[in-house]
């Protein structure tokens, strides 16, 4: 099945570099582990949009082509054109469409639990952080809609970005993207998503007046970022702030997956994405009640 987008688009997930990517629907993340299909989906988007991302996407593919079809072979040993087929055939019985149908043969080639199980090896497959798959999707894409927060609602000219990043700022970005379609664009509105954070905050300009439907131009004329923090009126965010990046890795805001990192070791890091995630709540409650 071929995923469809609209001739013009009114949805957009677009990456930290500035790559905007058209959209049918965006991909939310308010899911849990189990719910597999979601995380299938956000697999694929990784791995088509994200390439250096592909080592903890094929590490979770490779897990669940084992989960899933190694009691359903007909085969033990591996045959590459049957488990292409069974990817295909779990993809086509799903309500909507996960990833493209060409796209089960890079899934079937990372399959290397299958293939070890086929070479007559025993092999013990170790379950994926799932969240991890998460965490990369929110930190990577900003969730942008024309004509409506959830929905494309018709004659709506007012443009919705859903940031659910920690420590990033997107507003450079937003601003370009902005310029581009500021002849269609009524109002501008930037806010920190449910969906994903659980947390609805709108975001502010310089002299704190929230991103909440602000005419274009006005939104044009002024500065704000989207990293809740200000040189004169912030020193209780960044001190948390720099509390919870310290002895990280270098651009935490990427998240970039330490290779071989175990369940405990994942637990502590993501302890610390979610103390961002509060203090950038907090944050801007007070920024919001000041």
């Amino acid at each position: 099945m071929k995923l469809k987008f609209p001739e013009k688009p009114t949805a957009w997930m677009i990456k930290d570099d500035g790559t905007e990517i058209p959209v049918a629907n965006h991909i939310d993340t308010d899911i849990y582990e189990y719910e597999i299909d979601e995380i299938l989906r956000i697999a694929y988007f990784l791995w088509k949009y994200a390439p250096e991302k592909w080592t903890p996407v094929c590490r979770f593919f490779d897990w669940w082509t084992y989960a899933t079809f190694s009691k359903r072979l007909k085969s033990r040993i591996f045959v590459l054109d049957e488990v292409i087929a069974a990817i295909k055939q779990y993809s086509a019985a799903r309500p909507y469409p996960i990833f493209p149908e060409e796209f089960a043969e890079k899934v079937a080639c990372c399959s290397f639990y299958l293939m070890e199980r086929g070479k007559g090896k025993w092999v013990n497959p170790r379950p994926p952080v799932k969240q991890i798959l998460i965490d990369m999707f929110n930190q990577r894409f900003l969730r942008v809609r024309y004509g409506g927060k959830y929905e494309t609602i018709p004659d709506c000219r007012d443009i919705f970005f859903r940031v659910s990043s920690v420590a990033y700022d997107w507003f450079p970005i937003i601003r370009s993207f902005v310029e581009k379609q500021a002849d269609i664009i009524e109002t501008v509105t930037i806010i920190k998503d449910f969906n994903s954070t659980c947390g609805e905050k709108y975001y502010m300009d310089s002299d704190k007046r929230p991103y909440n439907k602000i005419p274009v131009n006005d939104f044009l004329a002024g500065r704000g970022k989207t990293v809740p923090a200000d040189e004169n009126q912030d020193e209780y965010y960044l001190a948390a702030l720099n509390s919870a990046l310290q002895n990280e890795i270098p651009h935490f805001c990427h998240l970039c997956v330490i290779e071989n990192e175990g369940p405990e070791e994942y637990k502590q890091r993501r302890r610390k994405i979610e103390r961002l995630h509060h203090y950038e709540n907090e944050y801007l409650s007070i920024m919001d009640c000041g």
